[in-house]
């Protein structure tokens, strides 16, 4: 780029559409080779991952069937004491809200088993602490 002065003494300058077509020629140039490079470095990772499959062996491999099951949200219902289920409220495959009832147990064994305790606990001798 080259200065020189115009007809009311200003300074002009030359050759500026120059400059930057040239500008433009090499900034384009840097594109087009960082595309490159990375076109070759993404090439060669996926050859070099390709290479490697090819080559490893596996000392053993196991085929099987099986079934996922989810441990958090199916849970089963069980009781401790083991009773007679007088109603149930929900049915297979229904939601169930936390605290919900779902079902009710026939008393008359429990209520049995109350009196049983209650007899054997007076029978029990109990010592002065």
């Amino acid at each position: 780029i080259s200065t020189s002065t115009g007809a009311i003494g200003a300074p002009v300058i030359l050759h500026a559409s120059r400059a930057l077509a040239l500008n433009a020629r090499l900034t384009q140039r840097n594109a087009v080779r960082f595309v490159r490079l990375t076109l070759l470095l993404i090439s060669a990772a996926i050859g070099a991952t390709v290479a490697w499959a090819s080559v490893t062996e596996f000392p053993e491999i196991a085929a099987t069937n099986g079934e996922v099951v989810p441990s958090g949200q199916l849970q089963a219902v069980q009781h401790l004491e083991g009773g007679i289920v007088a109603k149930l409220y929900v049915a297979e495959g229904d939601v169930v809200e936390k605290d919900a009832l779902i079902a009710r147990f026939d008393s008359a064994n429990a209520l049995a088993e109350l009196d049983r305790m209650r007899a054997r606990r007076g029978k029990i001798p109990t010592s002065p602490v």
